[in-house]
């Protein structure tokens, strides 16, 4: 029983107690256990063999992950794996939901790590599944990029976070989106910008992927590329915003097309057609030959006039049509050989929404990564805690006097029934003229 997927144990002292067992894991629950600053009293068994490490961790007994992984070995008495291996850590995915998602994460080697979210909570006197979902990780330079795919779509918010690694360490996701979505980044609650391409220069510049929150958007594969590093200070959150889809191609080469500022005319040009805030046009996506453009105008927030008494669906297909309407009045240098719009709308999200929790670097406690705030009134009781043994003991003692309460009444009942039949039996059997009397 742990309070996160990451458990640090420092400056201990190990001593064997029963022959070699360190550990014995049951869970099939994804997590990391750090030793730090080993010393031994005695003599120590790893299975007989093995040196004695200051420095080594375990994790539990899942092979198609930890075949995959460097310096690590199957203990068969701790049912895990030790390993001796610092890049080892967690990612842990807020998905702001209560209910199940399934999430994948692939690597090219063969590594493939699956976890459904099964953090749980007491609300009311009942079990309850929460949001997070957690996966290992290595963040060694050549095998920290990981493929994510969750089985159904993906929930409208998610938030990142990795646990059990220094700033300077990361993994390079990329995370799927069955379609094009338009995806609004936050980095410790601030808005984090994606590429521009308000020049050539930054269009050919390479993708680079140092620092936290580096990110772009795969427009051809539906793929959000994110760099994620360890500390406490890389929290970041991934939302899908309702828009409208546009794609199209121009008769242009990429060249002429940024001479002209065509990224800054497309989006002057759609928005005064539209009569909406430029700032709702998102380009994410240009390619060359004849230039490829692919944009997003998202929602219009609350003040705007143009949605008044309308939900965003309502206005997004009205501007779709209008938009289609008007669409040759576009002049970005070049005659217009391709256009398609189509609503990208977000996922219904009809789970209570939760507040992400504030990472402070100056805490002295590790943050509790790992479990949601939650609404007023609800209780938070961490999988493992004493509240929650003593909770789940007393109702598996409840269980137990109601279970025996039902078989002592439905014996009693049968005994009765019983007894009964067999009267009446007995007395079938006796004439009514007979001179037989039983006293």
């Amino acid at each position: 029983e742990f309070l996160s997927p990451v458990t640090e144990f420092n400056g201990v002292k190990m001593k064997n107690v029963d022959a070699n067992y360190l550990i014995y894991w049951e869970s099939d629950f994804q997590h990391l256990l750090k030793f730090n600053d080993v010393t031994y009293d005695g003599e120590f068994l790893v299975n007989n063999t093995g040196p004695l490490l200051s420095h080594f961790q375990v994790v539990n007994n899942t092979p198609a992950i930890m075949d995959h992984v460097v310096n690590c070995s199957k203990q068969e008495a701790w049912n895990a794996y030790m390993c001796n291996n610092n890049d080892l850590g967690m990612v842990c995915m807020n998905t702001h939901l209560r209910i199940a998602r399934v999430v994948h994460f692939i690597r090219d080697d063969g590594f493939h790590s699956t976890d459904f979210s099964r953090w749980q909570i007491i609300i009311d006197g009942e079990i309850r599944r929460v949001s997070w979902l957690t996966s290992l990780v290595e963040t060694t330079s050549g095998k920290n990029k990981y493929l994510v795919k969750f089985d159904s779509s993906l929930p409208p918010k998610i938030s990142y976070f990795l646990r059990g690694q220094p700033e300077t360490k990361a993994v390079h996701l990329q995370i799927y989106y069955q379609r094009p979505q338009s995806v609004r980044l936050w980095l410790n609650h601030e808005p984090l910008e994606s590429k521009l391409f308000s020049s050539i220069e930054s269009w050919k510049e390479p993708d680079t992927f140092t620092k936290c929150g580096d990110n772009v958007w795969r427009i051809g594969e539906n793929i959000l590329e994110l760099y994620l590093t360890g500390g406490d200070n890389c929290l970041i959150r991934a939302e899908v915003i309702d828009a409208l889809y546009i794609s199209l191609r121009i008769e242009v080469t990429v060249e002429e097309f940024f001479k002209s500022n065509g990224t800054l005319l497309f989006i002057d040009q759609v928005s005064a057609i539209l009569g909406i805030k430029p700032s709702r046009v998102r380009v994410v996506g240009i390619a060359s030959g004849s230039t490829k453009l692919n944009a997003f105008i998202e929602k219009g927030d609350e003040t705007t006039s143009s949605s008044e008494g309308k939900n965003t669906e309502e206005e997004l297909t009205e501007l779709s049509k209008k938009l289609t309407q008007n669409k040759d009045k576009l002049n970005l240098g070049g005659k217009l050989l391709e256009f398609s719009v189509e609503i990208a709308m977000a996922p219904e999200n009809t789970e209570p929404s939760y507040t992400t929790p504030t990472i402070d670097p100056d805490e002295d406690t590790d943050p509790q990564i790992g479990f949601p705030v939650l609404e007023e009134g609800e209780v938070n009781l961490p999988l493992g805690s004493k509240s929650m043994r003593e909770v789940s003991r007393t109702t598996a003692w409840v269980l137990i006097g109601v279970g025996s309460g039902l078989v002592l009444v439905i014996g009693i009942v049968a005994c009765f029934m019983l007894k009964r039949r067999s009267k009446t039996n007995f007395a079938k059997t006796i004439p009514l003229n007979s001179s037989t009397h039983m006293s």
